[in-house]
């Protein structure tokens, strides 16, 4: 196991997003089953399996996400340095980025010598002789979740979207409405009684037209269903999903013209 996760250190970060991700989401699922859907009453038959993903997105949290966190921080140092543009200080933080690029693999052991090669600076032992100067690309997931400008940002002309923070949080936000509404649509989560099941959907189209003052005789549905107004907000939600993918670099200087 070990000599495996050594030969895919050039994965490694996105193995431990890949992992913090899924840990989180079967934690989160547990926490949902026992504590907001009534899980041990109404899904008695998912019992075993939810425990099973519950302990096991734990675990899996627990072990990746301070890993991920210590990955990530040196990538923030590595970055910084290949921003820099004075030899002088490229050299005074030389150790620091060789053994943050050495962590990360070759492809930003790559990067690294390719900035090196810019200011005629000679590469330290701890790089392997088969690494190579290139300017490498991210990973598609690495890229959308780190993008800096998307083509919402672009479209709306908000700078705060460009903000990593506040693109994260558009992404994780739209996803779970996203999720929501299917399975609003799918299984249903509104319960007609007390100790009942939640096997009934919200109408979407009901409510708006209720909170409007419009008469109606049913805020639920049956399931499986969509009401239109659901449908138009999950094409909605899709349409934001997919704008928060990064602006293609190749238009972005006839944009800045």
């Amino acid at each position: 196991m070990i000599r495996w996760w050594e030969s895919q250190r050039d994965n490694h970060l996105n193995i431990l997003y890949s992992v913090t991700i899924l840990g989180l989401g079967g934690l989160l699922w547990g926490l949902s089953f026992f504590l907001f859907l009534d899980g041990v009453n109404e899904y008695a038959n998912l019992i075993g399996a939810t425990w099973g993903i519950f302990l096991i997105g734990a675990i899996a949290l627990s072990v990746a996400a301070p890993e991920l966190f210590r990955y990530r921080n040196q990538l923030m140092i590595l970055e910084e340095v290949l921003n820099l543009e004075s030899r002088a200080t490229i050299n005074k933080r030389r150790k620091e980025a060789e053994e943050a690029a050495t962590l990360l693999g070759t492809v930003h052991q790559g990067r690294l010598l390719a900035h090196y090669e810019k200011f005629n600076i000679r590469a330290g032992r701890a790089f392997a002789p088969t690494v190579h100067a290139h300017a490498s690309e991210d990973s598609i997931i690495s890229a959308w979740w780190n993008a800096e400008q998307s083509t919402l940002s672009t479209m709306t002309g908000m700078d705060a979207l460009s903000n990593p923070t506040v693109h994260r949080v558009v992404i994780v936000s739209t996803f779970t409405s996203i999720v929501l509404i299917i399975w609003n649509g799918l299984i249903g989560l509104v319960r007609m009684d007390v100790d009942g099941p939640r096997d009934r959907a919200l109408d979407l189209g009901a409510w708006l037209n209720h909170n409007l003052g419009g008469d109606v005789s049913s805020l639920t549905r049956e399931t499986p269903g969509f009401d239109m107004v659901s449908i138009l907000v999950l094409a909605f939600l899709l349409g934001i999903i997919y704008s928060t993918r990064p602006v293609d670099e190749i238009q972005m200087p006839s944009e800045e013209e």
